[in-house]
């Protein structure tokens, strides 16, 4: 029983988890249908792309931030640690921007942001999830290769 005393108010709040799941699932499944279905524009040239939010010649032309600094992520020799960040060590570990924010990745933000455009979010998502796995396949090669030199000392 609840604090109301009722018994269906427990059994309400108990399955509302599962519910969100199942509204979230259906809503994913759904837009991709919708996608596959309907014939899809690349958002920056207009090009027929099918599923994709932008096709794959926009996708290789967007402006990829080069070797950057691994905690603030400006542009570094090499990727190394940058002067400001050994100088003043920041509060957070690690920056992960797989993108420059220049045309035209400003202008997708900003129609994400402000213009409700919010199936570029999972486009945006798609792309900083990409970029994240292979900066933890970086950072774990590091860590395996110092954990062997460690050992073999």
């Amino acid at each position: 029983m609840s604090i109301t005393g009722t018994a269906s108010f427990d059994s309400a709040r108990s399955s509302a988890p599962f519910r969100v799941r199942i509204a979230g699932l259906a809503r994913t499944t759904s837009m991709r249908a919708l996608r596959g279905a309907l014939p899809q524009a690349c958002t920056l040239c207009a090009a027929r792309c099918g599923d994709a939010l932008v096709c794959a010649d926009c996708a290789a032309a967007l402006p990829y931030l080069p070797p950057a600094c691994p905690v603030c992520a400006l542009p570094t020799a090499g990727a190394q640690l940058c002067g400001a960040c050994v100088a003043k060590t920041p509060p957070f570990a690690a920056t992960v921007a797989p993108l420059v924010y220049a045309f035209p990745v400003d202008r997708l933000m900003q129609d994400l942001k402000y213009r409700g455009r919010l199936a570029l979010a999972d486009w945006a998502a798609a792309v900083l999830a990409a970029a994240t796995l292979d900066f933890t396949r970086a950072v774990n090669g590091f860590v395996h290769d110092r954990i062997a030199f460690i050992r073999n000392c």
